[in-house]
């Protein structure tokens, strides 16, 4: 069930060989608006992938926690949790995105990025996908022209009539 009024989410995550439970608060809309618009940015005519580093940035922004005993500094075992007057680190959130950015991005994908579409299995999406164009591509193949300077000197088929044909 999806709890909309959960105040608190859990990434699972193993990273070295342990498993850790980090706590997350759901992203707002326009978290979510921000976190798209810094994923890719425009430089001139070309879009640059910086998804790594908007994981990172949304990813922090959202932490909450995590589930102690398994987070350490100095062989010493720390806590996000300020009522743990043993264990608590105040600059837990800062040590995660310095010294283990990888849970940091990990919870900036689940919050941010965790929603699928359509088939329980991703690969049969693609191949729905694929298998869509390639029937269009085979429809239109039997009437391309086959005269080179009537397609612009490109050749004709599959690969012409759907970029998704490529193989």
């Amino acid at each position: 069930m999806l709890d909309l009024t959960a105040t608190r989410n859990t990434a699972v995550i193993t990273m070295h060989g342990e498993t850790h439970e980090i706590y997350y608060r759901t992203p707002t809309t326009q978290e979510i608006v921000r976190f798209q618009a810094e994923a890719f940015v425009r430089k001139g005519k070309h879009l640059v992938n910086r998804s790594v580093e908007a994981r990172l940035k949304f990813g922090a922004l959202v932490l909450t926690g995590f589930k102690p005993g398994t987070i350490g500094v100095g062989g010493k075992l720390i806590s996000s949790d300020p009522d743990d007057k043993d264990h608590y680190y105040e600059q837990w959130r800062e040590l995660l995105v310095s010294g283990a950015p990888q849970l940091v991005i990990a919870v900036g994908m689940a919050a941010f990025e965790s929603v699928r579409l359509g088939a329980e299995d991703p690969m049969q999406m693609v191949e729905d996908m694929l298998g869509g164009a390639e029937e269009a591509a085979d429809s239109t193949e039997d009437a391309t022209p086959t005269d080179a300077a009537s397609t612009g000197g490109k050749k004709p088929g599959k690969a012409a009539s759907s970029p998704l044909a490529r193989g």
